[in-house]
């Protein structure tokens, strides 16, 4: 934005540079925009990992100690709802699941 104004105020000027700092401006602010969301995909990314890699070591650490085995899962879901004048919005929710792996013996 900034070559964007500085391109605007050399225009008028009569400075020959408008063009070449408007382009740079709005090639910079479209790269800035683009990294940004693959920074943010990322970060998202790699903090479900780690929640993932804490569910699974807690999920030995207490299976061991129980008298029936269990594992535990990271769900995640995105759930969709209509908002105001028919705007989608979606929210991510994690939970954990826990599995219990019961025998059972059914005797006749």
């Amino acid at each position: 934005m900034i070559f964007s104004i500085v391109g605007g105020v050399t225009y008028n000027s009569r400075i020959n540079g408008f063009f070449a700092l408007l382009y740079a401006g709005i090639g910079v602010t479209t790269f800035g925009s683009i990294f940004f969301v693959i920074g943010c995909i990322i970060t998202q990314s790699r903090r479900v990992a780690r929640v993932r890699q804490a569910i699974a070591e807690e999920s030995m650490k207490y299976s061991s100690r129980l008298p029936i085995p269990c594992s535990w899962r990271l769900e995640t879901t995105r759930h969709y709802f209509e908002g105001y004048r028919n705007h989608r919005n979606s929210q991510l929710v994690n939970y954990v699941s826990i599995i219990a792996l019961i025998n059972m013996f059914i005797f006749c």
